[in-house]
């Protein structure tokens, strides 16, 4: 069985392994990624507890 959000899913969590990374970074590495499938992707695994998100109260903001 073929997840369709499989091949994000991996290349997601491959960057990660590296280290943080923000959004724009993730764009940049996934060619052809819309940001809403992006987006969705990312607060999936961030409500399944796989990645963290951390906003920083910076000016302007940064999250990672």
């Amino acid at each position: 069985m073929t997840i369709p959000w499989a091949n994000t899913l991996y290349k997601v969590l491959r960057n990660l392994l590296v280290g943080p990374y923000r959004f724009g970074e993730f764009r940049k590495t996934i060619p052809g990624i819309s940001q809403k499938v992006l987006t969705d992707n990312l607060r999936s695994l961030e409500e399944d507890g796989i990645i963290i998100r951390t906003v920083f109260a910076e000016v302007p903001p940064r999250v990672e």
